[in-house]
């Protein structure tokens, strides 16, 4: 098991990743007037995919909430003494991602078996 002053300073390592691409992205794209097309956050993208597979985010505070409701999923389907269905609300347009995400959740998590 990873001593807890260790997996704080990498935590705090992969949230600066995040950080920095989430900088790169509005400084190179979002707030100039010529995109540039050649930058490189690729890093940050597979660091992101490994916590939910298909689906990536470059906030930090997203994916806290993401590992958040994993948590408590999990939690919940393997707690026998529940009786009634864990029912969570997800409210988008169509076409934004919802089921991807869901979907990204339950592979990820191994919960389609559950």
């Amino acid at each position: 098991m990873t001593p807890p002053a260790t997996r704080t300073r990498l935590l705090n390592k992969v949230e600066q990743e995040y950080a920095e691409a989430r900088n790169l992205i509005q400084r190179e794209i979002i707030f100039t007037d010529s995109p540039n097309s050649e930058i490189d956050i690729s890093s940050a993208i597979e660091r992101s995919q490994l916590l939910l597979g298909n689906y990536a985010t470059l906030d930090w505070r997203h994916r806290s909430d993401i590992q958040s409701l994993i948590s408590r999923i999990r939690t919940y389907a393997t707690d026998s003494s529940r009786k009634r269905p864990l029912n969570i609300i997800m409210q988008a347009q169509s076409g934004s991602g919802k089921s991807h995400f869901i979907k990204s959740i339950a592979q990820s998590s191994r919960l389609v078996a559950l």
